[in-house]
């Protein structure tokens, strides 16, 4: 028996997440997993160009693999622009008494901006999960026996452990 992957050959990674975007994020129940699956998706479709051309039969394990690597070794943004997350530079407004003094209650200044950190690994495991699921939901459409974001063998390096401590009464 031939499986039929036309469809799989025509379709884009790009537009499989368009689909499930569409299809799956916006009817999730709640806004806030809504909005960052939402996020976290554009934001790949807007970076990651070369890997969202491919043909959704043509995607392997090693796509997959390199975007990781690479990943791993990008700095975190800290949030979009003018955003919540962003340090915003300048002096705060002070307010001075008539003798040109600062006044007591005055705004302290804000501290420089954070050191750049790395992507930590529980994120990048959280993207690859998100595009397994986005090959999932249109697996048989696209004519695919295998989904090539295998994840289940959590072989992100360097995952992160939890630390349990001793509860002290």
């Amino acid at each position: 028996m031939s499986i039929d992957r036309s469809a799989g050959e025509r379709t884009t990674f790009k537009q499989a997440i368009e689909r499930y975007l569409k299809e799956v994020t916006d009817k999730r129940p709640g806004e806030a997993s809504r909005l960052a699956e939402r996020a976290r998706l554009e934001r790949f479709i807007r970076d990651e160009g070369d890997l969202c051309a491919y043909a959704v039969a043509n995607l392997r394990p090693e796509h997959f693999e390199d975007y990781r690597d690479r990943r791993l070794t990008q700095t975190a943004s800290g949030g979009a622009p003018g955003g919540r997350g962003q340090y915003k530079a300048g002096s705060p407004d002070v307010k001075l008494r008539k003798d040109g003094k600062p006044r007591a209650n005055a705004a302290a200044p804000k501290p420089g901006p954070k050191p750049a950190t790395l992507i930590s690994p529980g994120t990048v495991k959280r993207e690859l999960t998100l595009f397994k699921r986005v090959i999932d939901h249109g697996k048989r459409r696209y004519g695919l026996l295998v989904n090539p974001v295998n994840t289940e063998d959590g072989k992100t390096p360097g995952r992160e452990r939890r630390t349990r401590r001793a509860a002290h009464s």
